[in-house]
Parts: structure tokens; sequence; C-alpha cells
């Protein structure tokens, strides 16, 4: 054999691959790449550009979280040595997405924010992926640690949550903001990812830019509201179970068998694998505890009874449901919930919980994981192969729509079994949750095709985020109107109104083209297009001289502190009100739903302060 001698240059030449293409190509043909480039090429386009505050959005649980890891893969082939991921101040949270980091393969290594903290560890020179959780303590102790990096990439999970400023209107500052504020500054770059932006909008929340935002779009085998709350709801595609309002533990049984019965029948039918049902029907550990209790009781009369009279009342239930919901196989699905009855796992998930489990929570081991909480269940954790949810967690005033699309832990990769999930809610619950969604759809719309600022959709029983981190010194909230900026009043606009064989929506779009998208964004015709025109409802378009309102108008900017337009159930209404003598009009719009609130964030009206410098490394 030919003596080799030692040869420096082979082993320390650089892969020909940078860390992004490898991690891409480590995920497989069966998963879907291109949403993932289109959002890390946009947001390097953003950060080439000096945007140093801005927002990735996409829905509940479709992959965020590795397109944050291929993110950071990118940005480390870019040269960027300090890249924190924030997550809620949750230690499940923190540990699910450190070992999802880990296992990604990056270079080097993720570590938790409590390695970086500690006095052995020298942070000077060295590529840094951090993950810390947004904790004032934990915060403190990171930036005063990485005071000399002067740039930095922080990448917020769940941006919508602790960030924002809560003490906006009373002129202070929140925590969380002030230590996240401090951890950009000198040059870093904010790049928040969230479900919900309308908090950090409506906020101001670091000053993110509405244009620079980036879109998520899903895999193609995620179910989200386009599948669980579609407009038309006969196109629902899985099974819903709605419970009375004053429900008892009986349907908590029956809903319990139901699981039982479709797992078996996966399980009989496919590979066998775990499965688990969420229980959610309060924040307070004491009902936690009641749920788990009642589970236990039905769970182990199951394992007890197996022989006997009383047994075989309780089989032949199981055997009837069972042949109810796949007949033909219900032998088969009574003898393996019969045989795998014990093996179940019944899991709390809350601040009282075993921590060292969470993982065979939100990763099914058992055929039958029944999984039980409240906060902690609600925001930002994976749940994979989720069969059933019982839901009954209602609020009896204000309904924040934020809030409850992040309660939406159905979403996800279920395209496989989707017809085998089964949602248990009172009624009225799923009506405003399907409306919520609804009123998210059209104000994710005006970002994708409108020009000027986003457009929040609320009512009075449902607003778009909480009211208390609202900026009220920037954001304009029309009760029932949408309200364009001032146009020109030209004679164009006469024209498309008085032309004849026109429709209504054609002569909208023919105003749109004279006056522009800014007056009269393009979501609003989209979304009239797709969902509102042809269930019987009708277009009104009229015109009015400030001149002829009352002292309440401000003629010159035609505005006035009530609605112009009086709701009228049925018929989308526009009216263009005009001031023949400055040449100025205002184009409003009241949909056909006319107890809708429109928030616009309009941060021009108020004084800005220069955005900070964002040094951009020379790689970049």
């Amino acid at each position: 054999m030919e003596e080799r001698e030692f040869d420096f240059k082979k082993i320390s030449k650089s892969l020909e691959e940078g860390q992004y293409e490898r991690h891409l190509s480590s995920l497989g043909e069966g998963f879907y790449l291109d949403s993932i480039k289109e959002s890390v090429e946009q947001s390097l386009k953003n950060i080439r550009a000096g945007v140093n505050s801005f927002i990735i959005h996409g829905e509940p649980q479709s992959g965020k979280t590795e397109m944050m890891i291929s993110l950071t893969a990118k940005l480390l082939d870019e040269g960027n040595n300090t890249i924190i991921i924030l997550v809620t101040d949750q230690d499940t949270l923190l540990s699910q997405n450190l070992l999802r980091f880990r296992k990604s393969g990056l270079s080097p290594s993720p570590r938790s924010y409590k390695e970086i903290i500690g006095k052995n560890f020298e942070v000077k020179g060295e590529t840094l992926i951090i993950l810390c959780k947004k904790n004032s303590s934990n915060l403190k102790k990171l930036i005063s640690k990485l005071r000399e990096r002067d740039f930095k990439i922080i990448i917020d999970d769940e941006a919508d949550f602790a960030t924002p400023n809560s003490k906006i209107n009373i002129k202070e500052i929140s925590k969380i903001n002030e230590l996240t504020k401090n951890l950009i500054a000198g040059g870093g770059v904010y790049i928040g990812v969230t479900a919900t932006p309308a908090r950090l909008d409506l906020n101001n929340t670091h000053k993110t830019k509405t244009a620079a935002w980036v879109p998520f779009k899903p895999h193609p085998k995620y179910t989200g509201q386009d599948d669980f709350f579609p407009e038309d709801l006969s196109k629902i595609k899985y099974k819903i179970n709605f419970l009375p309002e004053n429900y008892d533990s009986t349907y908590l049984k029956d809903v319990l068998f139901t699981f039982l019965i479709n797992v078996a029948y996966l399980n009989t039918t496919l590979p066998e694998m775990g499965y688990s049902m969420i229980v959610h029907t309060s924040r307070k550990k004491i009902d936690h505890s009641e749920d788990q209790k009642e589970i236990a009781k039905i769970m182990q009369n199951l394992s007890q009874n197996k022989m006997g009279e009383e047994s075989e009342k309780i089989w032949k239930e199981i055997w009837e449901r069972a042949k109810s919901l796949h007949d033909g196989k219900e032998d088969d699905i009574a003898n393996y919930i019969f045989n795998n009855i014990e093996r179940h796992e019944i899991k709390v998930l809350n601040s009282n919980r075993d921590k060292t489990l969470d993982s065979e929570a939100t990763n099914p081991l058992d055929p039958f994981t029944i999984i039980i909480g409240g906060d902690i269940v609600s925001r930002g954790m994976t749940f994979d192969r989720l069969l059933s949810m019982f839901f009954t967690r209602d609020v009896k005033t204000i309904f924040n729509q934020d809030t409850y699309i992040q309660r939406a832990r159905m979403f996800g990769s279920r395209k496989d079994y989707l017809k085998y999930f089964e949602l248990s809610i009172p009624k009225e619950l799923f009506s405003d949750w399907h409306t919520s969604f609804m009123m998210h759809r059209l104000s994710l719309q005006s970002i994708s095709f409108g020009n000027g600022p986003p457009v929040w959709i609320g009512s009075g029983r449902i607003r778009s985020t909480g009211s208390s981190s609202i900026d009220k010194g920037t954001v304009m909230i029309n009760k029932g109107e949408i309200v364009s900026d001032l146009f020109e009043y030209r004679k164009e606009i006469k024209d498309a109104l008085s032309e004849t064989g026109s429709s209504p929506l054609e002569k909208i779009k023919s105003i749109q083209s004279v006056i522009g998208g800014d007056a009269l964004p393009d979501f609003i015709i989209k979304f009239m297009e797709e969902n509102w025109l042809g269930n019987g409802e009708t277009i009104r378009i009229k015109t009015s001289d400030a001149n002829e309102w009352g002292e309440d108008v401000d003629k010159e900017q035609i505005l006035r502190p009530r609605r112009f337009i009086r709701g009228e159930e049925g018929v989308h209404q526009f009216l263009i009100v005009y001031n023949n003598n400055s040449g100025k009009a205002r184009l409003f719009f009241r949909p056909s739903t006319s107890k809708l609130h429109f928030l616009i964030n309009y941060p021009r009206q108020v004084p800005q302060e220069p955005p900070p410098k964002t040094l951009i490394p020379k790689s970049l």
C-alpha cells in the first residue's frame, strides 16, 4: 500500500456547498421548499436594503420553525456571527425549539442562553446561535454578555407575545419591549415571526415596516384556516361535534370514545402510530385537575372492565359506535382498543407539569395520548398527529382575534387524516371563531393586495387585538367604514359613475383606476369578488358634497367624528364625499356586514424618530 503523507490543505478546505443549501437538501423530497426559499430570499433582500425591522407572517403550525432554521443557515452563510432566537417564556417551547435547531446540523451548534451567560463561557470571536426566552432576567444577562457585539440579528418567534409595548398609551415602556429594543440597539436587525401580526402593527412595535413584511406560505399538506374555517361551511372536510353551552361529562366521554375508535381504525388500516387529543376547557389548573380525573376514570374503567356482564355492556357501546363510524371494521377496532387500552398517556400541560415529559405530549409515543391544558397548550407548541380537540375555552365579553387564532392548535400537517379529525365545540364559540378568521383573512388580504397600511378588521364583539397595545396616537379606528386618503376629484370619476351599461362593480374598478390603490385598496374588490358577491348582495355607489353636511364635518379634511354611511344589510355601500372648493375628495366604504371596526395605523401622522443606523456586514 502506498505510503500517504499528511496534507493539511485536504482537511482544511471549505465545503463547496453552504449551510443553507445543505440544510435544504437534508429536508428531502417530501418537504415543500418553495415557500421557505421565497421567505428567506425576501428577508435577505430586506437586510441588504438596510431594513432593520420587519415581520414574517404565516399561519399557526405551518412550518415557521423550519423556515427560521433555514433563514439562520442562510444568515450564517452570509457572514453573520450573532443570531438570537427569542421564544415565549416557557421552558417547553425553549426545549422544543432548541432540539429542532440542534437536530438541523447547524454549525456552530445552537446553544441555550443558560450556557452563554455562564461565567466560564467566552463570547469573543465566536459565531453564536442563541435561543433565549422572553424573560426579563434572561434578557438582561444576555444583553450584558453580548454588549461588545454591534451587529446582531434577532429572530423573534411568536413576536406578538410579550414584545409589543403594552404601556404605550401611558407613555411608559413595558419590560420585554424595552429589553428587546436594547438587544437590537447598536445596529441590529429585528425579524418578528408570527401568525398574528395585527398587534405588532397597531403597536408600532420596533417600528416594523409593513411594506417590507414577508409572507410565509404553508406547505401542501398543511391544513389551516381555509380547511377548518372556510367561508363556505358546507366545504368542511372534518367532523364538527357541536356541544351544548352547558355540557356535562357524558359529552367528554363520547368524544373520548370517538377518539379511541378513530385511532384504532387508523392503526388497523395503516402502520401503527401514536395519536393525540387536546382537552382545552379552561386556564385554571384546578379545572385541568378535574378534567384529568374524569378522563382517567373513563380510561381506567375500560382497562379494568374486560370481563363480566358490566364490561360487555361497555364494549358493546364501543363496538356499536365503531360500526356507525367505520362499518365493516367494528370487530377489528373494538379488538384493537380492548388489547391496547393500557397503552395510553394522560398529560397535563400547565405550570405544575412534569416538564421532562413534554416531548411525549407533543410527539405521542402511545397510541392514545390525551393532553389537558390551558395557556401553554394554546400558543406556540406543535402537536404531531393531533386527531381530536375538545375546545370549550370561551369568553363572555370581548373576543380577541389574535388570541383565538393562536389557539387553533388543530392547524398543522393533517391532510393525510383530516377526514377523521373531530372538533368538539359549543356552536356559538365556533361561530365567533369562524367570524374571527373571516376578519383575519380579509385583513391579510389588505396586506397582499393593498398599497397602503394594513386594515385590521374587528367588531363590537370581536377585536383585532387587546386595546392596551394599540398606539392610539397613530391608529385610526373607523366603526363600520373604511376611509380612503384624500384624492383629486377628477372628471374621470364622474364619467365612470355616469357610464351606462356597466355594473356597479365595473364602475368601482373604473374609479379605482383613476384614484389609485391607496384610496381604494385592491383587497376590497378582491374580497367582494371571491366571498361576498353572489349571495344576493348588491353594490351601491353615491356621491355627496361635503359643504352640504352639518357643522360636525371638517370640510377641508372631509372627516367626521361619526360615520358618513348608515349600515344596510345585504348592501355594500361606497360614498364619495367631495369638496368643490378644494377639488379634493375621500371615498368611504361600508360592507354589508355593518357592525365592523376598521383599524388603520398611520404612523406618518406623528413625528417619527429617525431609524437606528443598520450596520451591514461586508458579505451582504
